[in-house]
C-alpha cells in the first residue's frame, strides 16, 4: 500500500474513532478497502454505512461489487436490484443506469457458471 493509501485509511480510521455513527466515513474506508482488494473490510464497512443510511444506492453498488467480487454473486444480485430501486425511487436515472448494467454482468456470470 502506497503511502497516500495508507494515509488515508488512518485518516478514515480516526474519523470513526470519534463518531462511530459517521456512515460517510465507514463508505470511504470501505471504498479504499475495495480499492485494495481487501473484501472482508469492504463488506464490513460499506454493510455500516447502510446500517447508519439505509438509504443509500451508491453505498448499496459498492456493496453490490464487492459481494461479486468475493465470489457471492448470488448476494451481489439481490443487492444490486435493491439499489436500483432504491436509485428509482430517488431519481437518480444515471446511478440507477450504471446498477442496471452491473446488474446484467452479475446475472451473466450466474448464467455462466450454472451452464457449466
Amino acid at each position: 500500500m502506497d503511502n497516500r493509501r495508507e494515509q488515508a485509511e488512518a485518516e478514515f480510521s480516526r474519523a470513526l474513532a470519534v463518531p462511530p455513527d459517521y456512515a460517510k466515513a465507514h463508505f470511504n474506508l470501505g471504498i479504499l478497502c475495495l480499492d485494495e482488494r481487501r473484501s472482508r473490510l469492504v463488506v464490513t464497512n460499506l454493510n455500516q454505512a447502510l446500517r447508519l443510511e439505509p438509504d443509500w444506492p451508491e453505498a448499496m453498488q459498492k456493496l453490490a461489487g464487492a459481494n461479486a467480487s468475493s465470489g457471492e454473486v448470488s448476494n451481489a444480485i439481490v443487492i444490486a436490484h435493491a439499489a436500483m430501486s432504491l436509485a428509482e425511487a430517488k431519481q437518480q436515472s444515471e446511478l440507477a443506469n450504471r446498477i442496471a448494467a452491473e446488474l446484467k454482468v452479475y446475472q451473466n456470470k450466474t448464467s455462466a457458471s450454472e451452464s457449466r
